[in-house]
């Protein structure tokens, strides 16, 4: 309460729908069993990563691929998803 007896009013930001869609793919990717900074590497020729979260993301409402590829690439360059690329033995 300030002097008045009033509660102060609470700034509520919006959250840019960029974000939220950022948000949506990282709880898809985790409730599909996988870390973000940690998401497997495929082999070539074979559907990776990407497309498994993408087909998952799919259904959501409001979907459309240019939206999730967006997403996926703020994310890559965030650094808030990576690929655990295996090293190679010496």
């Amino acid at each position: 309460m300030d002097l008045t007896g009033k509660q102060p009013r609470r700034e509520v930001h919006a959250v840019p729908k960029p974000r939220q869609y950022q948000h949506h793919v990282l709880t898809v990717i985790r409730g599909l069993g996988y870390e973000p900074e940690l998401l497997p590497h495929s082999d070539p020729g074979l559907a990776g990563m990407r497309k498994v979260i993408e087909d998952a993301c799919a259904q959501r409402d409001g979907y459309t691929e240019n939206k999730f590829k967006d997403a996926w690439e703020a994310l890559l360059d965030s650094g808030e998803i990576a690929y655990n690329i295996p090293t190679a033995k010496p």
